[in-house]
């Protein structure tokens, strides 16, 4: 397979993921789903005046922050580790708001608000 397909397909598959966690990266509120792919960005750029400006810094922060790892230390696997911090960043933002209002404020969104019937148990 040419090296061109290979970089079209994978730099494809990279917009969609990207595109898709677009939500996500903006703290937009839950919006409605569609089948087509462009449909849901469109609908995720049409509520983008919701968005929740503590969690777009988060998303900035984390990826400069991603980015000037993998120049400095390109052979160590920043990504898996910056998304563990990330995790860990959303779970103290639940875990402490009550204690920290600066992080009540935020409001920033888990995936335990998304999904509320996630258990972390790997075993029941």
């Amino acid at each position: 397979i040419p090296s061109a397909v290979m970089h079209g397909f994978t730099f494809g598959v990279a917009c969609i993921i990207g595109l898709g966690q677009l939500a996500y990266a903006l703290g937009l509120p839950p919006v409605p789903a569609h089948v087509e792919f462009y449909a849901n960005v469109w609908e995720q750029l049409r509520h983008a005046g919701q968005l929740n400006p503590w969690a777009v810094a988060v998303f900035a922060l984390f990826l400069a922050l991603l980015f000037a790892l993998v120049s400095r230390w390109p052979k160590v696997p920043w990504t898996m580790l910056v998304a563990a911090a990330g995790v860990l960043v959303g779970w103290a933002s639940k875990q402490y708001a009550q204690q920290l209002p600066w992080l009540r404020a935020m409001q920033l969104q888990t995936l335990m608000d998304r999904f509320e019937n996630m258990s972390p148990d790997l075993l029941h």
